[in-house]
C-alpha cells in the first residue's frame, strides 16, 4: 500500500486515489451529503421479476412494458386481504 505523500512540505498529500486520509474524508462527505437526500421514513426494496420472454416487449416498446410491469407490481403488494401477505413479505428476516 503506498502513503499519503506531502507535498511542498505541508500535510496535504495530492489527492491521490490510494491515499487513506484523503479518501476517508471524500467517503466520509460522500455518505454525509446522501443521508441528506434520504427521507426520514422506512421503507423496503421489492424486486419484481419478469421471464425472459419478455425481453424483447422491454426492448421493443418499453413504455408499455414498464407501465405493465409496475402496475402489475403495485396490484400484486395492494391486493385485498393484503395484511397477511405484507406481515410475511416484510417481517424481518433474522
Amino acid at each position: 500500500m503506498q502513503r499519503c505523500i506531502p507535498r511542498g512540505g505541508t500535510s496535504e498529500c495530492e489527492r491521490r486515489s490510494h491515499c487513506p486520509k484523503c479518501q476517508a474524508q471524500a467517503r466520509e462527505r460522500w455518505l454525509t451529503a446522501r443521508q441528506r437526500e434520504l427521507l426520514d421514513t422506512s421503507h423496503f426494496h421489492v424486486v419484481s421479476t419478469v421471464p425472459h420472454e419478455l425481453n424483447v416487449l422491454a426492448l421493443e416498446n418499453p413504455r408499455l412494458f414498464y407501465d405493465l410491469l409496475f402496475t402489475a407490481s403495485a396490484q400484486t403488494l395492494l391486493f385485498e386481504n393484503h395484511t397477511e401477505f405484507l406481515a410475511y413479505i416484510f417481517s424481518p428476516w433474522f
